[in-house]
């Protein structure tokens, strides 16, 4: 939730406008095997979701970054998304459960480049350190790995299909979204 400004007010004890539009039905279920809610037992654990008004900053490659949502269960962010997009795992739930997304690893003269923020680029996934390891398809979120290293790097959208990745060889094949030591990668709990 975001912070109040002072020229926020509501009146005769209404909620803020914004609280009511954006209300939060968190879903039992997301696209991302290890984590379904169905084979707990008891009570689901708190769960709450913040604005990026509490993030330190986070490089947003689509859009602003006041428009990003972060779910959060027991104050550790979870997933995050970007206004209407897919909810993405954060890199932290990420190297817990490593093979809850199609994997990408880029070479070893991508990896500075790619933890400072930048797109991957075609020729960082088709060269001989690097492996396509899934075939995905256009928008299709994916976890970039680095040659040499057992951690995901990053999280993208694959802005091609791997197909066309290798086809062509040109261009931004994925947009990273999260990577090791943005905002969200320096934020491990929500107060």
């Amino acid at each position: 939730m975001r912070e109040r400004k002072r020229g926020d007010r509501t009146e005769g004890g209404e909620r803020e406008r914004e609280e009511i539009e954006r209300g939060f039905d968190p879903p039992l279920s997301f696209p991302f095997s290890p984590l379904s809610f169905s084979h707990r037992r008891g009570p689901l654990p708190h769960i709450t979701t913040h604005s990026s008004a509490s993030l330190s900053p986070l490089k947003n490659t689509r859009n602003s970054p006041d428009h990003v949502q972060v779910f959060v269960i027991n104050k550790t962010p979870l997933f995050f998304c970007e206004r209407d997009g897919p909810w993405l795992p954060t890199l932290r739930l990420l190297h817990q459960y490593p093979d809850m997304m199609p994997k990408l690893r880029a070479d070893k003269g991508a990896i500075k480049f790619v933890l400072s923020g930048a797109h991957i680029m075609c020729p960082g996934l088709t060269s001989a350190g690097a492996t396509i390891h899934d075939e995905v398809g256009e928008e299709h979120p994916v976890a970039i790995y680095a040659e040499g290293n057992e951690h995901a790097m990053a999280v993208g959208v694959t802005t091609l299909s791997t197909a066309d990745i290798k086809s062509v060889n040109k261009g931004i094949g994925v947009e990273n979204v999260h990577y090791l030591n943005d905002g969200l990668w320096k934020t491990p709990v929500f107060a």
